[in-house]
């Protein structure tokens, strides 16, 4: 997903960026940085922002905590 489209696809959620990191329980700085394009927009976004957009967000806060997850230990140790 590029930062163009995450920025329209939480735009059409009625979403600000807070709102957005709320959600996903990350600093608003971080959804800031994905849509100006200074960091990449990690792959497991768009399978939270799938969820939200068909399921509301009863459980996505957890849905994007476990896919944070998932992707942090497929790094190794340290995360890196």
């Amino acid at each position: 997903m590029t930062a163009a489209e995450l920025r329209n696809r939480r735009m059409a959620l009625g979403l600000t960026q807070d709102g957005l990191a709320a959600v996903l329980s990350v600093e608003p700085s971080t959804v800031f940085r994905w849509e100006a394009g200074h960091r990449r927009v990690p792959a497991w976004l768009s399978i939270v922002l799938d969820t939200l957009e068909r399921d509301g967000g009863s459980y996505v806060t957890q849905l994007a905590w476990l896919m944070r997850m998932r992707s942090i230990d497929s790094l190794g140790p340290g995360g890196q």
